[in-house]
């Protein structure tokens, strides 16, 4: 199970990436017709554009929206549930709950130090 939900998502990145490529913005002028100068110019701005923090922000935002859409649909989730699903799953700050889940498993500093105490008096 966990093999065939590893390889539905490798197939959808495989396909999504060229969307995400696109989305990020393809530098390439369309107008063939643009003089040397011309052509470096807008190709200096189409990447600073492409680059600025608030189309950064909204590719990372495509990016998990396509990785929740995805995941409800190796969960096979439909209608509501799936709404739902992807609802949460967008506004979910994962490296905040990651930290949260690594605080708490951690052991407490006064069952480190009575270790490092025991190994210290041998």
């Amino acid at each position: 199970m966990k093999t065939t939900t590893f390889l539905k998502s490798l197939l959808a990145l495989s396909v999504f990436a060229p969307v995400l490529a696109f989305a990020a913005g393809n530098c390439e002028p369309k107008n063939s017709q643009l003089s040397t100068a011309q052509r470096t110019a807008y190709i200096k701005q189409c990447l600073a554009d492409s680059s600025s923090p608030a189309n950064v922000k909204k590719i990372a935002g495509l990016q998990k929206k396509m990785s929740c859409e995805q995941n409800a649909k190796n969960k096979s989730l439909q209608g509501a549930a799936k709404a739902n699903y992807i609802s949460s799953c967008v506004n979910r700050n994962e490296a905040k709950e990651a930290a949260a889940a690594m605080a708490a498993n951690s052991p407490k500093k006064s069952h480190t130090a009575s270790l490092e105490n025991n190994y210290s008096a041998n």
